[in-house]
């Protein structure tokens, strides 16, 4: 007489079995990484059926992308951590301020108890301070 589960399973299948699920696993947060940076950034509206459509969309967001990135690996340096683009556009992008000039000069008010303001005010500073390129003179 056998009792169920007194038949222990081989090493090897084991092994094999515990192989497949992690590759599964591993899939599926491909995947779902693919479907939320997707979702993330407009390419939903992708496949349009036309193929320049589609290249001049897809040149946008890359080109999106690479700011987004720059944006953050300069204006926070060190303590730069990944953050995805939907991120970037909600918490830098879609400023809740308002712009005030006085004596020429433009002034940014942000709201007091707006989340973000620290973050905000170092990735400016941080952008403002990087020295613009000197134009070469032709000659």
């Amino acid at each position: 007489m056998r009792l169920l589960g007194s038949n222990p399973m081989s090493h090897q299948r084991m092994a094999s079995a515990r192989q497949q699920h992690i590759a599964r696993k591993t899939g599926l947060n491909v995947l779902q990484s693919v479907v939320h940076s997707k979702y993330g950034v407009g390419l939903n509206h992708l496949p349009s059926g036309r193929f320049c459509g589609n290249a001049a969309w897809m040149t946008l967001n890359v080109i999106a992308h690479n700011l987004g990135r720059w944006v953050n690996q300069i204006g926070l340096g060190e303590a730069a951590v990944p953050i995805t683009t939907k991120t970037i556009r909600t918490r830098l992008l879609s400023l809740p301020g308002r712009m005030t000039t006085s004596g020429g000069r433009s002034t940014l008010h942000l709201p007091r108890s707006w989340p973000w303001e620290e973050s905000f005010t170092t990735i400016l500073a941080n952008l403002r301070s990087v020295p613009r390129p000197s134009i070469c003179p032709r000659s």
